[in-house]
Order: C-alpha cells, then structure tokens, then sequence
C-alpha cells in the first residue's frame, strides 16, 4: 500500500516536472520545431507554432511547403538535407526594410535529431538576433568612419605642416610686388618655380599608399561564419550519460511526452537554458548550460548558486542587475562576451521572470553562442575599415594629381620658360594657375570632410527595389538569407545590376501587384531571386535576359527565368564565391 502510495506521489512529482518543462519550451524567446525525415511537423513550442496561424489539430503531420511559401522551402533544402545527413547547419534569415535594415532576423539551426543510433529527422531552433546585428552594423560603420577620419586627419596635417599653402601664398606676393617691374619679376618666378616644384614633390609624398600606380584592392578576403562549438555535442552526450534524441509526442504541443523526453528535447537544442529559484540555486540545466558550468552531469549543477557554476567574476559582472531585473518581473536581453579558458565566446543572452501561481519564483536563464557570427563580423570590421582607408587614400591622391598637381606642373612650366623681356600678362599666367592650385587645394580639403566609405549591399539593393516598384504601385517584400556583408564587391556590383534589370522588367511588362526579392549567400556562393505575380513576361525582355545570363556567366555561374501567364515570372541569379 505504502509503496503504490509513493508511486502514485513519484506520478505527481513528475507530472510537474514535465509541465515546468513544457512551459519553459513554450517561454523559450526562440522558434522550437521537431521535423521528421520527411520533413513533417512533429512539434512546436507556442512561438514556432503562432508563425503557421493555423489551429494546431491541422499542423501535425503537415509538410514544411503546406506551412511557408515555396520558395522558402527551396532555400532551407541545403540546410535541412545537411541536418538529414547527419551534419548540424546554421544559417541567418532576415527581412528587410526599405533602407536595408534587418528586422525579424533570425539565426537558423538545425539540429539532427538521432534516436537509437538513426537520424529520425532534425530540430528546428530560431532565435531572434536582430538587436545583435544592429550592434555588430553600427560598429561596422563606426569604424569605417574612424578610419575614413584618419587618413583625412592625416592628409589635412600634412598640407598645414608642410606648408603648402602658406609656400604658394608667399610666392604669389611676391610676384604681385615684382609686377611692373621687370628686373625684379625674372628671379622672382625663377623662385616661384622651385617652389612649385617643391611642393609637387611634397604633395606626391602625402599619399603613400597610392598615387598613380599602386591600386586599392577591391576585394573583401573575409570568411563567412562557421558552424559554433555549441555543436559539438558528442562529448556532451557521453559526460552527461542521457540518451539523445526525442521521440515523436503524441500531441503537436508535447502533451504526453515524460519528462526524460522534455529534457531530451532541450539537451538536442545548442543554446544553454536553466531555471533558477529566488535565490539563484539551480533547478534545472540543460545539456549545453551543463558543459559550460564546467559540471559533468546534471545532477553535479543541480541545488548550486549562479555565482559558483558561472564563476563569481562574471556572475558579478555580468549577470547580478539583470537577475535583479527578472525576479522583479521584467524580462531582459543583453549580449556579452565573456573570457573562456578556450578563448573569448560572445554570447546572447535572456533573463525572464518564473512565475509560479501567479508569483515571480525564480528566473528562466537562455545564452546563445554567436560566437562565429561576431568573430567573423570582427574581421569584416578589419577588413572594410582597411579597405574604406585605402580608398581614402586613393580618391585623396587621384584628386591631388590629376587637379592640383597637374595646374602646378603648367604654372612651374611657365615661370621656368620666362623671358627676359617680360610682360604683364606672362606673371599673371603663373598667378592664375596658382591661384587655381589654391582654389582646388582648398576644394581638395573641404572634400575630406564628406562622409564617404565602401558601398553595403543590403541597403544598396533595398533602395533599388523600393525605387523600382514604388512608382509603379508594386508591393515589395524583401528576405535575406545568410550573410550577405561578406559577398565581394564585383560580385555584389553584377548582382545589383542584375536586379535592376529584372525589376525592370517587371515594371514594364508583368502588370505585377506583388513582388518578392530574395537574396542568399553563403561560403559557396551567392544567389538572387526576383518572383512576381504578374501576367508574364514576352519576347520583348529577351535582350535584357541575355545580358542577365551574360553577367552570370562572367562569374561562372547561370541566370534562368520562368514565366507564366498564371503565375507570374521568376528569375534566379547564381554565381560561385571565390574561395
């Protein structure tokens, strides 16, 4: 009796426990989705399951091309055929405004999901980034413009420090003085020549890096982001002595599943999650937070305060405020990068309130490792600050030369060859050209202070869609997928043409109301999609279309169209990356 007693309680304890946890999948500020091997929902946390707007009697089972448009299926298959074949992916996925800014981005996982030894399908994460890449942008810009302000900086002392200026200034004084009078004009711009000369070699000397034969290299040389450690989840799995893999729940929520199965599901998922009660003691950790606590099994992690499985540093530094902040009920995100002994890991992070019965009783804790995104988004940093210098420089030296240098080559030219017979005008032909130096000079400088720097291929493409299609009452939704930032720029110079020739198109000869512009890139390649739901294009586009096909095929790769009178035109643009 008494053990059927205890049983039943062991029931009631467990009931609970997988509750907590459906609830914390629910909560979860991230997209979470089983999909089988023929890539049918099997279950969704409340936020993947809102974005279908279906009831949720009609989503189990459903295939991925019955839920979102086609298109997007065709750009996932890479991604989900690698989960499939037993390799996790990441990938981004934005939207994007009329100015090229991100907004509901996403960074994509998938997940193979392996039960009893076979891959039974893979699980879907999405999480939000958007704030992050609005960071990882605005330092971007930021330091463009530092090094953009540098070399103008740089360029602007040299010319006062050098004297330039105050030089030919001299020697037009002193050529007004000695007018009239000829047996002073004659040395008086035999000096005005050295002069000149002078300050031609000196203005030749404040460009170092580029004057006439030394090119800025036009190429970004940058890595797209990698696959995260946060995969590497064999190591996990034999420390932490679980099984892996889900089963499918009978019910599309998860009703149904014991708590082995909830926990499964969230030891599958990369991000590091955990509860937390009032007083920060652990209550639960999942496979991934477990691994960075530095424990070897849930049970070691279980009942210890936040300050000693995270180390009191950071828990200090890092974390106390906004756990204050969620046991008052506010939920926060913040990102932090954090010192490692493997190195420095850039994590994102979520604070939010546990509510019990109506009452805050403790924290719900998610970090998500965006480690790849912002090394290689640093590297970009590098790489387009260096680039935007060297532009800079070469934009700075091609307007010295080919203005100011060249008017002070004719003027030093013409107080060389003076006569001893001098007239008026033969001074005044050596003060005009100085005089247009200075002027030029002066126009030279002023430039410098123009916000000027590399081209960003979202925005550009963004204002070029929206321009297209605005005068012509033609709605626009634009999707990005992967990282765009590190496409190079003869590359994304073609694309753009290309995009603007097919949007064209639709302009002028589909009748479209809608139209959807995609754009995709990874380490393999890049590729552009404009779909339409007009009445179809003619033979009237072929010349633009062979110019479009020209342009792929100048890259090594192919541009194809289909149209229909029922269901519009599509055009696909696909070119290689150089590796």
């Amino acid at each position: 009796m008494r053990r059927r007693a205890l049983a039943g309680h062991t029931r009631v304890k467990e009931s609970k426990y997988v509750d907590e946890l459906l609830a914390l999948l629910d909560w979860l500020p991230a997209s979470v989705a089983l999909w089988d091997n023929d890539v049918r929902l099997r279950y969704g946390n409340r936020r993947a399951l809102a974005r279908f707007g279906r009831p949720h009697k009609q989503l189990l089972g459903a295939h991925l091309s019955e839920l979102v448009q086609p298109q997007a299926v065709e750009l996932s298959a890479q991604y989900i055929d690698g989960a499939l074949a037993g390799q996790p992916q990441q990938v981004e996925r934005a939207m994007v405004d009329r100015h090229g800014r991100r907004y509901n981005a996403h960074q994509v996982m998938h997940i193979p999901n392996v039960v009893d030894g076979a891959i039974a399908g893979y699980c879907a994460l999405a999480v939000d980034i958007t704030a992050s890449i609005e960071g990882y942008e605005h330092a971007r810009h930021m330091r463009e413009q530092a090094a953009l302000r540098a070399v103008r900086e740089r360029i602007v002392s040299d010319i006062s420090s050098r004297h330039v200026v105050r030089d030919l200034c001299g020697v037009l004084e002193r050529l007004e003085a000695a007018l009239g009078r000829a047996t002073d004009a004659l040395p008086s711009l035999s000096t005005a020549a050295d002069t000149i000369d002078r300050t031609i070699e000196e203005l030749r000397a404040m460009v170092p890096a580029r004057m006439i034969d030394k090119p800025y290299p036009d190429e970004l040389r940058v890595a797209f982001p990698s696959l995260s450690a946060q995969f590497d989840l064999g190591s996990a799995e034999a420390s932490a002595g679980g099984r892996v893999g889900v089963p499918w729940p009978p019910d599309i929520t998860g009703r149904g599943w014991s708590a082995e199965d909830a926990c499964a599901l969230l030891d599958l998922l990369p991000a590091e999650i955990a509860i937390w009660d009032p007083c920060l003691r652990n209550v639960f950790a999942n496979r991934a937070a477990v691994r960075s606590f530095g424990r070897a099994a849930r049970a070691d992690a279980l009942g210890e305060h936040a300050r000693d499985l995270l180390g009191a540093g950071m828990f200090e530094a890092a974390n106390v405020a906004y756990a204050e902040a969620a046991l008052l009920g506010q939920p926060t995100q913040f990102d932090r990068t954090v010192a490692y002994p493997a190195g420095l890991r850039h994590l994102q992070m979520y604070y939010a309130p546990r509510i019990r019965s109506g009452e805050v009783d403790g924290i719900y804790s998610v970090v998500v490792d965006v480690t790849p995104r912002v090394e290689a988004d640093l590297a970009l940093q590098d790489a387009r600050a260096a680039l935007a210098s060297a532009r800079e420089r070469g934009r700075i030296a091609d307007r010295l030369h080919n203005l100011v240098i060249q008017r002070l080559f004719a003027a030093g030219l013409a107080a060389r060859h003076a006569t001893p017979g001098l007239a008026d005008a033969q001074v005044r032909l050596v003060e005009d050209g100085i005089l247009d130096v200075l002027e030029d000079l002066k126009s030279a400088t002023a430039t410098l202070h123009e916000n000027i720097g590399p081209l960003d291929l979202l925005p550009d493409l963004a204002r070029l869609v929206h321009n297209a299609a605005q005068p012509n009452d033609i709605a626009v939704a634009i999707e990005n997928v992967g990282s765009v930032e590190y496409v190079p720029t003869a590359v994304g110079a073609e694309l753009l043409a290309v995009a603007k020739a097919a949007l064209s198109n639709v302009a002028m000869y589909s009748g479209a109301s809608n139209v959807v512009v995609t754009i995709a890139a990874d380490a393999a390649g890049v590729w552009l999609r404009v779909v339409d739901d007009g009445r179809g294009i003619g033979a009237e586009t072929g010349k633009g279309m062979a110019d479009m096909a020209a342009r792929a095929a100048r890259l090594g790769g192919t541009c194809t169209w289909h149209t229909d009178r029922r269901s519009g035109t599509r055009v696909d643009f696909r070119v290689p990356l150089p590796q």
